[in-house]
């Protein structure tokens, strides 16, 4: 907080993102991060673009977040399917998940949703019922990423025990973060296509596009629209149909 308060007063910064994975994971962090910034009246605004444990966050929070100047957060769903939430040792609890979105947007928080496709042996219906469920919630943004098995990790033996080829995607130039990986089984093509309407399918949702542009348009400033307070005309809205 002492580091904050130097960098507004020092420097004018008003815009912070907390990079914290469990920032909210011990109880009580979260209102006291709070009630420090009230304390000493920062006239700030802050996200959460790493995203923050979704079941864990109480209406109260959230309230203290928004009076506090949080105007963004993200939330990870990853997939609504038990066993592969098992799986990644996730275990959410998905229902407060979906209800920590629905408080956010009612203090006008904007929330972005991260889902992982493509699981071992995951199913289309599997995939499709993780996107009718976070397409029908109160997220704002949903973020598409493809499962892809790290060399290295339990996930990675997972893959390769149900025929992922990992020398076939990563080969020499292994990337941690290399996005195009397809471990789920399907045909290469058909798992292509789902992604392709995975990614454009919550913003089919007339309700969900209106929102984001009242969001983004509030203002002229010009930003990643999650990260960034005000105004944003391209991005995902463009994406959505916007």
């Amino acid at each position: 907080m002492a580091e904050m308060a130097r960098l507004v007063r020092r420097f004018g910064v008003r815009e912070f993102h907390i990079t914290d994975d469990i920032f909210n994971f011990r109880k009580g962090r979260v209102e006291e991060f709070c009630a420090a910034i009230r304390k000493r009246r920062l006239d700030v605004s802050f996200a959460f673009p790493n995203g923050m444990r979704g079941d864990l966050l109480t209406a109260r929070e959230i309230g203290a977040l928004a009076g506090a100047g949080c105007h963004a957060m993200s939330l990870a769903v990853e997939t609504v399917t038990p066993r592969f939430q098992e799986m990644i040792g996730k275990r959410l609890r998905l229902d407060r998940v979906f209800r920590a979105a629905e408080e956010a947007s009612k203090h006008g928080i904007l929330t972005r949703c991260f889902v992982m496709l493509g699981f071992p042996g995951e199913t289309i219906e599997e995939m499709r019922a993780t996107m009718e469920a976070v397409s029908g919630s109160a997220f704002d943004v949903v973020h598409i990423f493809t499962v892809a098995p790290n060399p290295g990790t339990e996930l990675n033996d997972r893959a390769v025990k149900a025929g992922f080829d990992s020398d076939r995607w990563y080969g020499k130039d292994y990337q941690y973060d290399k996005c195009c990986v397809n471990a789920s089984g399907l045909p290469d093509d058909v798992y292509a296509r789902f992604i392709d309407w995975a990614r454009l399918y919550p913003y089919q949702i007339a309700e969900r596009r209106e929102r984001l542009r009242s969001r983004y348009m509030g203002s002229g400033m010009r930003g990643h629209p999650l990260f960034l307070k005000g105004a944003h005309r391209g991005g995902e809205l463009a994406a959505g149909g916007g």
